[in-house]
């Protein structure tokens, strides 16, 4: 729907969306959603780790496009949301099968503060995260100040590709893979 618009004026738009949160003394933005499931009528903000790579991703497409650091800036925000777990207010989840594994992180594509860590965890909407971060990474890469941004999209992606090459395996059923271990 947007492809007629250029990423600088798509990124003005979603940065006046974007909500300063902060947990402890980590501050980030997110870009909230508002359902909730089982209370439509229900208005609670969450947050989304597919939504924020995506935004990321068009944050730093707009600083590439415009050469306005505030897109990176804005990106290098959004990325932090992955630094803060679900119950803060993040998009980060820490994920185990096995009381015996230690956690790894799991990018919620809903977050369920107060939930079980697999609720919300869509196989899917994880590797497009990945996909996403990793695009951000190398676009920020080849923008001056983006160093920071590109940094951390790209620690997030590696540490994510380790914990779906741990996890996959628990997504198959032996004839497909399941859409979350516990996702609504």
């Amino acid at each position: 729907l947007n492809d007629d618009v250029p990423a600088p004026a798509l990124g003005g738009a979603l940065m006046a969306m974007g909500v300063e949160r902060s947990a402890g003394d980590r501050g980030f933005l997110a870009w909230e959603y508002y359902d909730r499931e089982g209370a439509p009528a229900a208005i609670t903000p969450g947050t989304s780790g597919m939504a924020q790579a995506r935004v990321a991703l068009l944050l730093a497409h707009a600083q590439a496009e415009s050469g306005d650091p505030r897109f990176g800036e804005a990106a290098l925000g959004a990325l932090a949301a992955f630094t803060v777990d679900v119950d803060r207010g993040g998009v980060r989840s820490m994920v185990r099968v096995r009381p015996d594994e230690e956690p790894a992180p799991w990018y919620v594509e809903r977050a369920y503060p107060g939930e079980d860590p697999w609720k919300g965890g869509a196989l899917n909407g994880f590797m497009v995260t990945l996909l996403n971060l990793r695009g951000a990474a190398a676009i920020l890469d080849g923008v001056p100040g983006g160093g920071p941004g590109a940094a951390l999209a790209r620690d997030l992606a590696d540490r994510g590709a380790l914990t779906l090459q741990r996890h996959l395996p628990d997504h198959d059923s032996g004839s497909w893979s399941y859409y979350g271990l516990l996702t609504p």
